[in-house]
């Protein structure tokens, strides 16, 4: 395996130490010991009785499914990665990820042409079409 293959994943085993202390306990998804499912249960948990008629109006929503990384500031991750006292050599590892990273856009099934203005090359965030939003009113 050449070096430039295994980067990656000395990377990944590196902050795979500090993941659980940097991430919110409700973020479950790609922790050691945390389970996607504990928040759909809590959300399922949420849900049970909604449509009771003795109970109040009430308005249930479910808004912004998306990767974390749709929606990152490079800059603030970079700033939390010092902060948080990652070396400054690890550091420059993950901002050549983000910098160097290509993106390809499945929209329809068909491949769309990924504009180098947005997204992790500029630093600004990439909106990204599998943002989700649903509302279900109460009576």
């Amino acid at each position: 395996m050449s070096s430039i293959r295994s980067l990656p994943k000395i990377r990944a085993e590196r902050m795979k130490e500090q993941l659980g202390h940097l991430v919110h306990p409700s973020q479950n998804a790609f922790i050691p010991g945390r389970r996607i499912w504990d928040n759909i249960m809590l959300g399922q948990e949420l849900m049970v009785g909604y449509n009771w008629v003795n109970l109040p109006p009430r308005c249930t929503l479910k808004v912004d499914f998306c990767k974390a990384c749709d929606s990152v500031y490079w800059d603030f991750l970079l700033e939390m990665m010092r902060l948080f006292g990652f070396h400054r050599t690890f550091k420059a590892w993950i901002e050549e990820c983000v910098i160097s990273a290509s993106f390809s856009i499945l929209i329809n099934g068909n491949h769309m042409d990924f504009s180098r203005a947005l997204g992790a090359k500029t630093r600004r965030p990439h909106v990204s079409g599998h943002h989700m939003s649903a509302a279900v009113l109460g009576e």
